[in-house]
């Protein structure tokens, strides 16, 4: 005959669940009943298979304060998933799932389903938990209008999208040195939002030039984030352009070769632009 049993004052002080656990299974039922109830205080998701399977117990007193610690872990484990739900909401996560496991588990608890309503509980709890430590931001941009002409400002659009779980904040652009830029201030993209942004540039190259677009903003934790993309862009040079397109034009009505050179550079015999009527 055993004197002595587990110390389960110690063991709760100690929260050592898997001494508590092993208590479970003790061949006393009053050491049984003093592990499940402790159990229940330390709220422990570890614990929740063993209450469950403590629920088969022979005496009855031990299977009821099994149901009783499961129905704490469950109510708290609750609350702590509905902190989070929260805390991800604020993120910016997509938690549609998690709420629908949360009110399956205030549903089960409802209908005294302990073992159920504590096992959903735990799973949304886990889920948010990864859920929070994954969550970033991650900005891309485009801009849809790809010809410039030289040394002339366009106004023109850049597209910012929020494609991942987090919000963005004081997102910031930077050009390369190619183009001359009038950028509007840092902006705030929240998870899956997209902005359309008014910029003005002036291309300093002709050609197909590549355009590196720079993108630096921060999440709600503060951590700082960084992405590149670079565009082609064509750029033209519009009064070499014109010019030549005033001489082929000249050469085919018959405008004299010799004076060609100097109409262009006059601008025109009557002004820019202007032939005389005798041509």
């Amino acid at each position: 005959m055993r004197l002595f049993g587990p110390n389960i004052d110690e063991l709760k002080a100690r929260k050592d669940v898997e001494g508590l656990v092993e208590a479970l299974k003790d061949s006393y039922e009053w050491v049984r009943r003093a592990a499940a109830g402790a159990l229940g205080e330390i709220g422990d998701e570890r614990a929740v298979e063993p209450l469950i399977e403590a629920l088969k117990d022979s005496d009855r007193r031990v299977r009821l304060r099994a149901a009783e610690a499961l129905e704490k872990i469950a109510s708290n484990t609750i609350n702590e998933a509905q902190s989070l739900l929260q805390r991800a909401r604020e993120l910016g996560i997509n938690i549609k799932s998690e709420e629908e496991k949360l009110n399956d588990a205030k549903l089960e608890l409802d209908k005294e389903d302990f073992p159920n309503a504590a096992k959903l509980a735990n799973e949304c709890k886990n889920s948010l938990k990864l859920a929070i430590g994954k969550a970033k931001p991650e900005i891309e941009v485009d801009i849809p209008l790809k010809e410039y002409k030289l040394n002339y400002w366009k106004r023109t659009k850049f597209i910012l999208k929020n494609k991942g779980d987090g919000h963005a904040r004081g997102v910031e652009i930077e050009l390369s040195d190619v183009v001359s830029a009038e950028l509007i201030g840092k902006v705030d993209l929240d998870a899956g939002e997209e902005k359309e942004l008014e910029v003005v540039l002036k291309p300093k190259e002709e050609g197909e030039v590549p355009l590196r677009v720079k993108l630096k903003y921060k999440d709600l934790k503060g951590r700082e984030y960084e992405s590149e993309r670079v565009f082609l862009i064509n750029v033209s040079d519009a009064e070499r352009e014109e010019r030549e397109e005033r001489k082929a034009f000249r050469a085919v009505r018959g405008f004299p070769e010799e004076l060609l050179e100097i109409y262009e550079v006059s601008g025109g015999i009557f002004g820019r632009g202007r032939l005389c009527s005798c041509v």
